[in-house]
C-alpha cells in the first residue's frame, strides 16, 4: 500500500481540516500518518481514534527553527523532514493556509499592501487548496469528503449529558478565538437575548478558561475531568446543542463534524473560503458598511485600531516612538526630550502599556454585529 505522511503545525481548525485530505487520500488507496503540533496543547489527541490516519505523532517546534520535531518510541526528538524520505507522498502543509500566495510578503508595509502576500490563500475554500497541495484535484472531490472528520467517545458523550441540565432548546455560545480581530466582543450578553428569545432552553456559554450553564437565572461552572482533555470533552458537549453560536475558530469546525448546527461569524475572512460546503453551517458577516471586510489579518490586533491609536498619541508620545524607531540610544532620545535616562524609561513602559490597551478596543467588523442578526440566524437553523 502507498503510504502519505501529513504535516501540520497549527491551531484545531487548521489542524483539523486535513481530516478531509487523508480521508480522500485513504480512499485513493493510501495509508495516511499525521503529524501534528499546537504550541498550547497536545492537539494529537483530537485525532487519535480516527480511521483516516493510521498513526497520529505529536509535533513539537523547537525555538528560532522553521520545523517540527515528533517524538519516537525512545523518547527522543527527531526532524519531521528526516522520516518524511521514507513516505511515498510527504506533505508540509504548515503554509497551506499562511503563507500560499504567488506574491512576496512585502516587508515593512502596513495592511494596504501586506494584503497581497495573503489574498491567494484567502480567497480560495481552504479544503479545495489543501487538497491542491495534496497533488488532488478538488474538483474530482465531491463536496461531501469537503469536510472535516471528527469522532467522540463514548465516556466523553456520557460526561457531557451529565453535566448538561434538561431544557429545550439547548444552545451553545462561545465566542472567542485565538485573536481579537476575529473575536465576537458581545458574546457574554447574548445568553440573555437566548433566555428571552427561548422558553425553558438551556444555554452553555465560555467564558475565560471554562463552560458555564444558564437555565433561568440559574448559572453554573461545568468543572471537566480531572486530567482530561478539555478541547475533547467541549467538542462533546457541542455535539448536544440543538444550536451553537461561534466565530472563525476551530470549535465551528467541530460543530460542523460533529452534526451541530452553527451561527458562525466570520470577521477577516469571506465566509466561504473556510464554510462553502458545509450544510449545518450559517454564516454570518459584517455588512458593507464595514469597507475593510475582509481584510485576511491573522494578527492579535484590528489595523484599522491600530491606526486609530496611532493617530490619538501626543506629540511627545509619537515623538519618543520616532526616535525609538531611528535607533538611537536612551541617553540621546533622553537629551531630545529634556528628560534623563530614567524617565525615558518610564515614559516608555508607560506608552507601550497604554498603547496594548487602547488596541484591544473592539474592531469595527465585530461591532457591526448585533445580536438581532445573530438572533435570527439561530431561529432560521432551529426552523430547518
Amino acid at each position: 500500500m502507498k503510504t502519505a505522511l501529513l504535516c501540520r503545525y497549527g491551531g484545531i481548525g487548521d489542524c483539523l481540516l486535513n481530516t478531509s485530505v487523508a480521508n480522500v487520500l485513504k480512499k485513493r488507496g493510501y495509508e495516511v500518518d499525521y503529524v501534528v503540533g499546537n504550541p498550547t496543547f497536545n492537539i494529537s489527541e483530537l485525532f487519535d481514534n480516527l480511521d483516516c490516519f493510521n498513526n497520529v505523532f505529536p509535533a513539537r517546534r523547537i525555538m528560532g527553527m522553521f520545523e517540527e520535531f515528533i517524538e519516537d518510541t525512545n523518547g527522543n526528538w527527531i526532524s519531521s523532514n528526516i522520516i518524511k524520505s521514507t513516505y511515498d507522498l510527504p506533505l508540509d502543509l504548515k503554509h497551506s493556509i499562511e503563507n500560499n500566495s504567488m506574491y512576496p510578503n512585502i516587508a515593512g508595509q502596513r495592511l494596504e499592501w501586506r494584503w497581497f502576500a495573503y489574498q491567494n490563500s484567502n480567497m480560495q475554500n481552504w479544503y479545495d487548496l489543501s487538497l491542491g497541495w495534496a497533488k488532488i484535484d478538488p474538483t474530482t472531490v465531491p463536496p461531501e469528503d469537503k469536510v472535516p472528520i471528527y469522532r467522540i467517545k463514548e465516556d466523553e458523550l456520557e460526561w457531557a449529558k451529565s453535566v448538561l441540565p434538561e431544557g429545550s432548546p439547548i444552545l451553545g455560545v462561545q465566542a472567542q478565538a485565538s485573536s481579537l480581530v476575529r473575536t465576537w466582543y458581545r458574546a457574554d450578553e447574548f445568553p440573555q437575548t437566548l433566555i428571552e428569545n427561548f422558553d425553558g432552553c438551556v444555554v452553555a456559554f465560555y467564558r475565560g478558561t471554562s463552560w458555564f450553564v444558564r437555565k433561568g437565572n440559574s448559572i453554573t461552572k461545568i468543572d471537566f475531568p480531572e486530567g482530561k482533555n478539555r478541547v475533547r470533552h467541549s467538542a462533546a458537549l457541542i455535539s448536544l446543542f440543538d444550536a451553537f453560536i461561534a466565530v472563525d475558530s476551530g470549535m465551528a469546525h467541530i460543530a460542523e463534524a460533529v452534526g451541530t448546527k452553527s451561527v458562525v461569524i466570520y470577521l477577516t475572512v469571506p465566509a466561504w473560503t473556510r464554510s462553502q460546503y458545509y450544510k449545518l453551517t450559517y454564516p454570518i458577516e459584517p455588512d458593507e458598511s464595514v469597507w475593510c471586510h475582509p481584510c485576511f489579518d491573522l494578527n492579535r490586533y484590528c489595523w484599522r485600531i491600530e491606526k486609530d491609536v496611532e493617530n490619538d498619541l501626543s506629540d511627545r508620545e509619537k515623538k519618543l516612538l520616532e526616535l525609538k524607531n531611528q535607533g538611537m540610544n536612551i541617553e540621546q532620545i533622553a537629551k531630545q526630550l529634556d528628560t534623563n535616562p530614567e524617565g525615558i524609561f518610564k515614559e516608555n513602559s508607560a506608552l507601550h502599556a497604554r498603547v496594548d490597551a487602547l488596541k484591544c478596543k473592539q474592531p469595527y467588523c465585530s461591532a457591526n454585529i448585533k445580536n438581532e442578526r445573530i438572533l435570527n440566524k439561530v431561529k432560521e437553523a432551529l426552523n430547518e
